[in-house]
């Protein structure tokens, strides 16, 4: 089956911006750091159509910036994004422009992501007319059915921003989203700003879009328990690198990487009425000096001397799942795991 959005050694880096007190570390130390600094490193995923994938890991691993990738908003260094199987840089405008529409975007903050200046109903016909859904002259009913489709009154499209809670901005966002009818929508940390119960009323609404307009997520978060609610499978990221993919439920019973299971025990739990969680040990390394071989040995108990020297490929060892440890061996069924709980 043809997936609907794939990436191909997919990477992505930034110019660092050195200034004085850089150049003078650098030659104290005697080590440069590189002009660039590699964020994403060479990424393959695919995401077939209708399906919810959660990207989960650390602030700072590389989660928004791969999801500004496969959204379009930042353009690869490397690699290949597909749409349907085309190559999204190869197309001809016009259908280029269509394929990008057909990919959205919903930032995390909603109180940002809004211009202050504009009445909402405004922000969310904009695109809709300059790419030909509606017209002015009709747009007002075209707002009022996106509105009403994210659980808003359609007299709300002439208010502004500051008169709405941060439930509803989200909700506005998400229609913002949908005016142009895509088909894929990158939602990054979306409810991460929200209070408990609001998220869990967001979370619903984005379950009851996917239902009704068949719409394919890319869920990008830190709340473990939010992707485990929500997604179908959940590729795991440290450091610039997917170290784990796998479908929800075998992750999350039976984590195969080190670094997914560290994240799951690090999650607050209640037993016995008191909560139980094991911290993370030691921090993430900076993209600035990474080190050699598994980027997650210095902080992982069962590193070998191979975990020191060489990157782990990300390679299949079971149906429907990929690891990058040199821990897990490929075996029929369940990978099978030669690390300790």
């Amino acid at each position: 089956m043809t997936a609907l959005l794939e990436l191909q050694g997919v990477t992505r880096s930034f110019r660092r911006a050195g200034g004085a007190l850089e150049r003078l570390r650098d030659r104290l130390t005697g080590k440069a750091v590189p002009p660039r600094v590699t964020v994403v490193h060479p990424t393959d995923l695919s995401i077939r159509a209708g399906e919810v994938l959660g990207l989960v890991g650390e602030s700072g691993c590389g989660k928004s910036t791969l999801g500004r990738v496969v959204a379009g908003l930042l353009p690869p260094d490397t690699g290949r994004r597909l749409w349907q199987g085309e190559d999204m840089a190869a197309l001809p405008p016009a259908r280029a422009q269509q394929v990008g529409l057909g990919v959205q975007m919903i930032f995390q903050d909603p109180y940002a992501s809004l211009n202050p200046r504009r009445r909402v109903g405004d922000a969310i016909a904009e695109a809709a007319v300059i790419h030909g859904h509606t017209t002015r002259a009709e747009r007002g009913a075209y707002v009022a059915d996106l509105l009403q489709r994210v659980g808003l009154q359609a007299a709300m499209a002439d208010r502004f921003p500051h008169q709405f809670s941060g439930g509803q901005r989200a909700r506005i966002g998400i229609a913002r989203a949908l005016a142009v009818k895509p088909d894929f929508l990158v939602c990054d940390e979306s409810v991460a700003a929200l209070d408990v119960s609001v998220q869990a009323q967001v979370l619903n609404l984005f379950m009851d879009l996917r239902e009704r307009m068949g719409l394919t997520y890319l869920f990008i978060s830190h709340d473990l328990s939010v992707v485990h609610h929500l997604a179908d499978r959940v590729a795991v990221m440290y450091l610039g690198r997917l170290v784990e993919v796998a479908p929800t439920e075998a992750l999350f019973h039976e984590p195969a990487h080190p670094y997914t299971r560290a994240l799951l025990d690090s999650v607050p739990r209640l037993e016995g009425g008191q909560a139980n969680f094991r911290p993370l040990a030691g921090e993430m390394a900076s993209v600035l000096a990474p080190p050699p071989g598994c980027a997650f040995h210095p902080r992982c108990p069962h590193a070998t001397a191979v975990c020191r020297e060489q990157v782990p490929p990300l390679r299949t060892v079971a149906p429907g799942r990929s690891v990058a440890c040199h821990l897990v061996q490929a075996a029929t069924g369940q990978p099978s795991v030669t690390i300790a709980p």
